[in-house]
């Protein structure tokens, strides 16, 4: 069973999947799905590399995301590298998302369960699956209060981020993975960074309006749902005029180079 400790953890909601589960096929909805998260699979190696193991867990429309025997430093930066590029993903494949990133104690666990044994003295097995924890609750309760296409730090949890990780926030700062902007929400909430979609190469921004628009026309009159589109296009014209799209952070090194020993001991 996974130690209960404070780490962090990322947390995504497809958002309108109950929408789709009852006017799609199952196939349709699937290849949706898959597409959207297929970057998971191909960074990968990243992480093998660096000795960690990311661990992703499907409910639903909900997935949790995290790794296991990475410092907090590695955690951190895989986990936001990771939200950027299922953010991205999202919104090319129509399939939006809203997610939030979470430092606090939470076990995800899977296992057989001894209860007994049968007549013949054969030992029963039920096949256990737990999701529990302060950091479960708080990720899915951040989520749900925000109100667009977005992934940010919940805002409890913010201080947590930024005194065990310094380094790594700091530089995701700098290269504007991470924005220090205002997630529109549903209720009054305190200082977040939020995700950025949008990356350096040309008229990217555009291509991602682009998409919304797209989104846009599907929704018909869905007040909530182009609230939400609204939001976001507000969010991308805002990187766009001021010049915030990501740069290195998008690099293959950007995992690695938190592996390094003065920068897990500054993080």
């Amino acid at each position: 069973m996974s130690v209960v400790s404070k780490r962090p953890l990322l947390f995504v909601d497809f958002l309108g999947f109950s929408k789709l589960v009852l006017n799609e096929t199952t196939e349709e909805m699937l290849r949706r799905y898959h597409h959207t998260l297929a970057n998971l699979k191909t960074h990968v190696l990243l992480w093998e590399k660096v000795g960690c193991d990311l661990r992703v867990e499907f409910v639903s429309d909900s997935v949790f995301i995290w790794l296991e025997n990475a410092t907090d430093a590695v955690a951190v930066a895989t986990l936001l590298y990771l939200g950027a590029i299922l953010l991205q993903n999202s919104i090319f494949e129509g399939s939006p998302i809203r997610g939030s990133l979470v430092f606090d104690e939470f076990i995800i666990d899977q296992r057989n369960f001894h209860v007994g044994y049968d007549t013949s003295n054969t030992p029963i097995f039920i096949w256990n699956h737990t999701i529990l924890g302060k950091g479960i609750v708080k990720a899915a309760s951040w989520e749900k209060c925000q109100d667009w296409i977005g992934i940010s730090i919940c805002p409890d949890d913010l201080p947590e981020f930024e005194s065990r990780t310094p380094h790594v926030i700091d530089a995701s700062l700098t290269s504007n993975l991470l924005i220090d902007y205002p997630p529109p929400t549903k209720i009054k909430s305190g200082r977040s960074l939020v995700l950025n979609p949008v990356n350096h190469i040309s008229e990217h921004a555009e291509f991602l309006l682009g998409k919304l628009a797209a989104l846009e026309n599907q929704a018909g009159n869905a007040e909530k749902v182009l609230r939400k589109i609204d939001n976001s296009r507000t969010f991308i014209k805002w990187i766009e005029q001021e010049n915030k799209a990501s740069t290195e952070a998008w690099h293959s090194d950007w995992i690695a180079r938190f592996t390094q020993p003065e920068s897990m001991e500054r993080a």
